[in-house]
């Protein structure tokens, strides 16, 4: 079998975490002893403040300042959701009310008309001083009532309030040439065309009053329509409100956070409670402090550790075959169930006896070693460890030679024991054992052209 001499190492986040989880008395403690002292200094440092008059007058003022910028904060907080609150009950008002709301941006009755305004205005040549042309200021008058008077009659026969009538008229004006637009959008084309009417029966009505009051002149309709079309401009208005909408909805969800996330700040307690209140949050940090502090040294330790830690990567590092793994019984200690349900977890079998784990491993010799007449077991444990399995391999195997070496890296005699053995036995110890040592092992048997049947884990 020859060394994996490519191999690179794989950290096995299982094996890494039942590495911690082994430590789990030395974790609790830690945690225990850390959670003690920080709990302890700060209810102690607490009790000595308690007794200082000039710290509790500090705390007083602290807390009055605390609490004032508190109250600020929260007055604000309501009237900001009070207003946003009105807000949205506007906004949801309009967007059931609106006409335009309800327009399909493709399929808009258009009802328009173009107006012009004829005054006796003339240009008189030659004079320093011209008469007064006046068409700007009626334009301007009828403009103003397109959008007030001519609606009123429409606003109380429909029962809708004139400022959504106002949304659906346009008007634009042309002062070179004495003339303005008025342009009706709605979703049906008689109410369209009803809308107009009543503009220019208001129009019309008007034309006397502004004669009297501004200019004599005349109205005249140049040219009138109705028609169906596109109109994307509504698109774009009706997303901006519900655009609008929704970021009013957000806000208000972020006020009301925000004033759910204010703390009111505590008044200093005096009391040998308040002391050991104040030190209870102490003692959860430093007990949290304490495991994951015990948590990292053992993770660091076990990433920088050479020992060998599992059968798995021993195999996987040297590619040797597993022969069998003598399981140490446990030491009976407190709370010894929790390293049973440990063993359950990691899959670690502590309940087999240990004849039968001999028998298995006997077993795996015969068929890894074959014809093999010659053993030699050596291994970087002690010679006791060394003696007991080769004695119980004797018993098993006894067709065949077995001899026992020490630690052939500093004995000469297992060198030249070596040599004349057909086949190795490796016997390795978790936790004891090196990954360097083996590897030493492994080439040494490598050189003197001799197989490794495989290893035994204890």
């Amino acid at each position: 079998m020859e060394y994996n001499e490519t191999y690179e190492q794989e950290i096995d986040l299982k094996d890494l975490m039942f590495v911690v989880l082994r430590r789990w008395r030395s974790i609790l403690v830690t945690a225990v002893v850390l959670a003690v002292l920080t709990g302890g200094f700060k209810i102690g440092q607490s009790l000595h403040q308690q007794s200082d008059p000039e710290f509790l007058k500090t705390a007083e003022e602290d807390y009055q300042k605390e609490l004032s910028m508190y109250e600020l904060n929260k007055a604000a907080k309501e009237r900001e959701i009070e207003n946003l609150t009105v807000d949205i009950e506007n906004q949801d008002q309009y967007m059931e009310k609106s006409v335009l709301m309800s327009i399909s941006p493709y399929d808009v009755s258009v009802s328009s008309a173009d107006f012009f305004v004829k005054t006796d205005y003339e240009i008189m040549p030659n004079m320093v001083y011209q008469n007064i042309n006046y068409a700007d200021s009626l334009i301007k008058s009828y403009a103003a009532a397109v959008k007030k008077d001519g609606l009123d009659k429409i606003s109380d026969k429909e029962n809708i309030d004139i400022k959504y009538l106002e949304e659906l008229v346009t008007v634009d004006i042309d002062y070179n040439n004495d003339m303005f637009f008025v342009q009706v959008k709605h979703s049906d084309p008689k109410k369209a065309d009803a809308i107009m009417d009543s503009i220019m029966n208001t129009l019309k009505g008007m034309r006397g009053k502004l004669s009297s009051a501004i200019s004599n002149h005349t109205l005249s309709v140049m040219n009138e329509t109705s028609s169906v079309t596109v109109d994307l401009t509504i698109a774009d208005t009706q997303k901006a409100k519900k655009d609008y909408m929704n970021t009013l909805e957000t806000s208000l969800r972020t006020k009301k956070d925000e004033l759910e996330g204010l703390t009111e700040p505590t008044k200093p307690a005096v009391s040998k409670l308040s002391a050991v209140k104040s030190g209870i949050k102490y003692v959860l940090l430093g007990g949290v402090l304490g495991a994951f502090m015990v948590m990292f040294i053992v993770c660091v330790a076990f990433l920088m550790s050479d020992k060998v830690a599992s059968a798995k990567e021993l195999k996987n590092r040297f590619n040797i075959k597993t022969l069998g793994v003598l399981e140490s019984k446990r030491e009976k200690k407190a709370f010894g169930f929790v390293d049973r349900w440990l063993d359950k977890l990691e899959g670690v079998d502590v309940t087999t006896p240990e004849d039968i784990r001999y028998e298995v491993i006997a077993a795996n010799i015969r068929n890894y070693a074959r014809d093999s007449k010659t053993l030699l077991v050596t291994g970087t444990v002690d010679k006791a460890v060394l003696d007991t399995v080769a004695g119980k391999l004797k018993e098993l195997l006894p067709g065949v030679q077995i001899s026992c070496g020490e630690d052939m890296r500093v004995t000469a005699y297992t060198l030249e024991q070596l040599s004349r053995h057909e086949g190795v036995i490796l016997v390795e110890k978790k936790g004891v054992s090196t990954y360097t040592g083996v590897s030493q092992e492994v080439e040494t048997i490598k050189n003197v052209d001799k197989t490794t049947v495989g290893y035994i884990l204890v």
